[in-house]
């Protein structure tokens, strides 16, 4: 499973994440000069690795300042709720469901909250459409 919305995107494993950062991500950033750039250092990155949580990723992200790539964990992280970020997001859709327990205990529904990141869905939208 992977999706996204503006920059916030989800995978349920490292590889669809590296394959996302050798092409799927670029469209967004345009065809530039510098957008050559950048993302000719994330292909060269990850001609030798398809793990995200390796340091290169830090290290890529110091050498320019046009894109900043932080790695979450997969989707089964933010599912979850088990580090601060995740933690964040799990709790404002626990709270738009209005007391529905302590867990996403429904996927689909997460996902659609997460379109709250698109900018399409305002907060207040969002309560009609879960």
């Amino acid at each position: 499973m992977a999706g996204g919305a503006n920059g916030f995107h989800w995978f349920s494993n490292e590889a669809e994440a590296a394959q996302f950062l050798r092409c799927g991500l670029w469209p967004f950033i345009g065809d530039d000069e510098a957008a050559a750039q950048v993302r000719s250092l994330y292909v060269d990155a990850l001609r030798s690795t398809s793990r995200i949580e390796d340091d290169w990723l830090l290290e890529v992200s110091e050498q320019q300042d046009d894109v900043l790539v932080v790695w979450r964990g997969l989707f089964d992280t933010l599912l979850t709720g088990s580090d601060g970020f995740a933690k964040g997001v799990v709790s404002d859709f626990l709270l738009v469901q209005a007391g529905s327990g302590g867990a996403v205990t429904d996927v689909g529904t997460f996902i659609r909250y997460l379109d709250v990141f698109r900018g399409e869905i305002s907060r207040e939208g969002l309560n009609n459409l879960l």
